[in-house]
């Protein structure tokens, strides 16, 4: 039977390294004979080593401004750091480093979610991540995001511990909550404004020249005024959706995206047979806005008094008949061509009140 002979040795080290340096002199017995090790640990290298790793962690979690949590799962016991506490109004270690202090701070229309997506994810290799409402001291909620993984099993694969992070995204939720209103209102609003819609992306050639736009969005109001569906133009360009689309509608959008300018158009769609009224916005560079209204009613009523007043001058012109108009209360007294003709009358020589006209009728009589 072999046996193991711990001899005396020495071994010449720098005085620097001998200075801190535990000798462990071994015996391993192998079939042919005993071989000695020596096991060497400098332990001021490794203390310096964990500070310089401590202290890097301490600094990325100040950094990041997190609260740190670890926990036991089989005993529900935890550990928090100071700043797990602080975020939520509380001094460090003024309630129990454990899950049912956890649980008893989350919302509890959260508690039931949470607890499922940890359960969900504990007996995975994967990490966790759920935003939570959590109570302050002062009784009032904050949003938590909170990650975790688990980090340590037993032999049996079951999980011992989980280690994760606290940060609080009250500002970023309410800020979502903010912008969340204002879409809705914006939406309301969209969908309900009489006025038609429409989101429009700009169409180039080589040369920088606007030659279509494509339609990115409409309003209900949009397919109203313009009998086009909205499923039937998203993605579209105009040009595709109106055929014969006039070119000013196109270099005016053009210009307006180049520009950044706003600008009232009013013409006339020919594919469409109607007079729209459009106000035209960029939105982004290569996108613009227009907001419009079928004028199509007044400017048929306007075509209409345009072509009665010309039949009405036409008729008092081919009679003869001089046409007056006295402003009683301002007196004043506007004449036509035909009436300085029927009085003969020099429009710089006439005063234009009642008195220059009584004056020419008393002429005339």
């Amino acid at each position: 039977m072999l046996t193991a002979l711990l001899a005396p040795f020495q071994v010449v080290l720098p005085a620097a390294t001998m200075a801190n340096t535990l000798f462990f002199p071994t015996a391993m017995f192998l079939d042919i004979g005993v071989t000695f090790a020596l096991l060497m640990i400098n332990d001021r290298r490794i203390s310096m080593e964990l500070g310089k790793t401590e202290e890097r962690l301490r600094l990325t979690l100040e950094a990041t401004n997190d609260g740190i949590w670890d926990w036991n799962i089989p005993t529900g016991k935890g550990v928090f750091s100071p700043r797990y506490y602080r975020m939520l109004g509380f001094e460090p270690f003024e309630f129990p480093e454990c899950y049912d202090s956890w649980k008893s701070l989350v919302h509890p229309d959260d508690v039931d979610r949470a607890e499922t997506e940890i359960n969900e994810h504990i007996h995975k290799d994967i990490g966790f991540s759920i935003e939570i409402r959590m109570r302050t001291k002062s009784g009032n909620w904050r949003w938590i995001l909170t990650r975790g993984m688990v980090v340590e099993r037993d032999r049996e694969s079951q999980p011992v511990r989980m280690v994760g992070t606290h940060s609080d995204i009250t500002d970023r939720k309410r800020a979502e909550e903010a912008l969340r209103e204002s879409e809705e209102k914006f939406r309301s609003l969209f969908t309900s404004m009489i006025s038609g819609f429409a989101l429009l992306e700009m169409i180039y050639d080589e040369e920088e020249e606007p030659i279509d736009c494509r339609y990115i969005d409409v309003n209900p109001a949009h397919e109203k005024l313009t009998g086009l569906k909205k499923e039937a133009i998203i993605g579209r360009t105009a040009r595709q959706s109106i055929p014969g689309l006039e070119d000013y509608w196109i270099k005016n959008y053009g210009r307006v995206d180049k520009t950044g300018t706003p600008e009232y158009l009013e013409n006339h769609v020919v594919g469409l047979n109607r007079w729209y009224g459009v106000f035209v916005y960029r939105t982004a560079p290569g996108f613009v806005a227009v907001t419009f209204e079928d004028v199509s009613e007044r400017k048929r009523a306007e075509q209409e008094l345009r072509i009665l007043k010309e039949r009405y001058e036409l008729a008092v012109l081919s009679a003869g008949i001089g046409v007056w108009d006295w402003d009683i209360k301002q007196n004043c007294l506007v004449w036509d061509d035909q009436m300085y003709k029927l009085y003969g009358i020099r429009k710089e020589d006439f005063a234009g009140a009642y008195e220059a006209g009584s004056r020419g009728f008393i002429r005339m009589t």
